[in-house]
């Protein structure tokens, strides 16, 4: 009796399927990929990789049982949907650029020096760096990132020296002029966190 129901459910879905307008037939699409979304997403981790396991399996038979003309059919399909997708990619590549050129052509970042940089920098390097005798840099050991809170200081700017996290050690040498201090333009790099805020 069950299995009579069952057909008769199905022979009915069918025939309404088969009778249905092209909006229904989107508008239950897309019911359907609703359910199917929030049934994947109440899926435990288990439960996620019995269903991948079933899904690998039935797309495995279903290769082995295909003739060949089934077989270039489904690369032909392949290489025809790769194809689309690269050309969506760069369509959508393309229509981005635009804002990014306007962006860039602006950038508030242009000018800063190197010790302004790492004043707004999210994350700081720790290394050691030596001038060689050519007047190169290099460096030696291990490089180390930290995150680095930028909010103590967009409120109060030039920072205390005791809060830096830069050591410059120089040698001794008799020309003092070889030596120079290191200024930092407030205006500058209050404009250029501005411009990151709303840029990014």
């Amino acid at each position: 009796m069950e299995n009579n129901n069952v057909s008769r459910e199905a022979h009915r879905k069918r025939k309404s399927k088969e009778s249905e307008t092209s909006q229904q037939r989107e508008a239950r699409l897309a019911r359907e990929r609703e359910r199917k979304r929030q049934k994947k997403m109440q899926e435990t981790s288990e439960e996620r990789e019995v269903h991948m396991s079933r899904e690998r399996d039935r797309k495995q038979n279903e290769r082995e049982m295909e003739t060949n003309e089934q077989y270039e059919e489904r690369l032909n399909y392949q290489r025809h949907f790769r194809e689309q997708i690269k050309q969506q990619n760069l369509s959508r590549i393309i229509e981005e650029l635009d804002p990014i050129i306007d962006t860039q052509g602006n950038c508030k970042l242009k000018g800063l020096t190197k010790i302004e940089e790492m004043l707004i920098a999210q994350v700081f390097p720790v290394m050691s760096v030596y001038r060689l005798r050519g007047g190169q840099l290099g460096y030696r050991g291990n490089v180390i990132n930290f995150l680095q809170d930028v909010r103590e200081f967009t409120t109060r700017l030039p920072r205390h020296p005791s809060s830096l996290d830069i050591l410059i050690v120089c040698r001794q040498s008799g020309d003092l002029t070889s030596f120079r201090d290191f200024n930092v333009r407030r205006a500058k790099i209050s404009r250029a966190l501005y411009w990151l805020k709303a840029n990014n």
